[in-house]
């Protein structure tokens, strides 16, 4: 059997605005092995953004079923939701989302301390994550002193998981897989690229899938 790090069973998402709902997501049957770099590619609006809520534990799906290394996501309650965030999954923004107030190591070190992390232990893990894109000079710069690639640089160190399983990503991160970026990392999931499997939507259903 494949290791899955994410399945879904007909996940279904619906919105509902004034007196009509709209189906963001008709059925999703999707399954992601250990390992696996994927992207989904398709038109603004297709669900793509939609279905990374489900799958990265930020929303829960109206229908179907969301596993994350096995685990049903609607057996979890918002504290196992919370650590499981927190501890395996890594999340990139497309607008970065990065804090204006604080440093690079700043911006990067925030979600370890939810994880729990000593201040040494987040300024030294931090440190060596800029360093690995690139960064290490910049440590203290913040974001209005950092060039558009070196914030989205600080975005992708920010994003690597405290306990790495996987990595959705934003439409911006195209070619990282060329880089060091995810050294670490075991399983990438982006919006859209060039290399990889390559799975395309259609209003809300996948379409095609295919190995680049």
């Amino acid at each position: 059997m494949a290791d899955l790090t994410v399945k879904t069973e007909g996940v279904i998402k619906e919105y509902r605005m004034g007196s009509n709902i709209l189906q963001a997501l008709k059925g999703i049957d999707i399954e992601i092995e250990r390992g696996e770099y994927i992207s989904l590619m398709g038109p603004s609006g297709s669900g793509k953004t939609t279905l990374f809520n489900m799958i990265g534990a930020l929303d829960r799906a109206t229908s179907g079923k969301v596993y994350i290394d096995g685990q049903d996501m609607a057996q979890l309650d918002q504290h196992q939701i919370a650590w499981l965030r927190c501890n395996k999954i890594g999340y990139i923004f497309q607008t970065f989302n990065l804090l204006p107030v604080m440093t690079a190591l700043e911006n990067v070190t925030l979600p370890m301390i939810f994880a729990g992390l000593s201040l040494k232990d987040r300024n030294e893990k931090g440190a060596k994550l800029l360093e690995r894109v690139g960064l290490g000079e910049r440590l203290h710069h913040k974001p209005d002193e950092l060039s558009g690639g070196q914030r989205q640089r600080v975005a992708i160190a920010r994003g690597r998981p405290v306990r790495p399983r996987w990595w959705p990503g934003g439409v911006l991160v195209l070619n990282v897989r060329d880089h060091h970026y995810v050294v670490g990392i075991r399983t990438v999931i982006i919006l859209r690229c060039h290399h990889g499997r390559t799975r395309e939507w259609r209003k809300g259903r996948i379409i095609d899938h295919r190995r680049m």
